[in-house]
């Protein structure tokens, strides 16, 4: 059973209880959730079987790589899928520690379903790298960094008419800016206006888009550079007024 943290209406632990009593793994999708760091250790000792990180995003390694913990024989399970075994039965050597001789006691597994989804050896280094620095990310300046961003983004597009600007709590250690555009149909349309003119200026400026239709758009501070908060007040004061 897949369980996606920050968007499943279910809380864990009720999937966790009714997947477990079902004799059915629950295998966290996690992708989104780092920092904080905390979070590396918290869904396997809910008691998840499996959780994906991505090897990008909050652990800032190369897009294209990720981590899967877990269960040992689920791991095993998944490693088998993505091996070139293209090898006699009598010469495959398996590390003893990863895969147990029962998994494959049917025979050797050739080209699974992930054999087109291997990893290169330099993003591996790269993830294994770039874990080992967000392991040393001193959260409480983060944290403190970015909440002041935040705050100076939602201060410069305060006093907007057609904008309600506030932060909002997010499941990570600093807010989003949340702008919401007026109700109805007319609000939906400003929105999603808004959220298209900024991804088409120059520079683009992508906006949490999620819930547009709902009115609302959402900042994040966590990628923005010296310069971007002022260039995100300046362009989006242009494109819906100051007043």
């Amino acid at each position: 059973m897949a369980y996606c943290d920050g968007f499943s209406e279910l809380s864990l632990a009720e999937v966790i209880e009714t997947a477990h009593h079902c004799r059915i793994p629950v295998i966290v999708d996690a992708a989104a959730s780092l920092p904080p760091k905390a979070n590396l250790t918290r869904f396997i000792e809910a008691g998840a079987d499996l959780v994906i990180y991505s090897g990008g995003k909050g652990i800032r390694g190369p897009q294209s790589s990720g981590i899967l913990c877990g269960r040992r024989e689920l791991i095993a399970s998944a490693a088998l899928q993505c091996w070139d075994l293209d090898c006699l039965a009598e010469l495959w050597d398996p590390p003893a520690e990863w895969i147990e001789s029962s998994f494959v006691a049917g025979g050797v597994p050739n080209h699974g379903i992930g054999r087109g989804l291997k990893v290169g050896k330099e993003e591996i280094v790269g993830l294994w790298t770039a874990l080992e620095r967000f392991n040393q990310l001193d959260e409480v300046e983060l944290g403190r960094r970015l909440r002041a961003i935040a705050a100076q983004i939602a201060d410069g597009l305060s006093g907007i008419s057609t904008l309600e600007v506030k932060l909002s709590e997010s499941n990570k250690p600093w807010p989003r800016v949340e702008l919401k555009t007026s109700g109805g149909d007319a609000g939906k349309q400003s929105a999603i206006g808004l959220a298209r003119q900024l991804a088409d200026g120059d520079p683009s400026i992508q906006l949490g888009q999620g819930f547009a239709r709902s009115c609302l758009l959402h900042i994040d501070p966590f990628c923005l550079r010296p310069g971007d908060p002022e260039e995100i007040i300046a362009r989006i004061r242009r494109l819906v007024g100051t007043h």
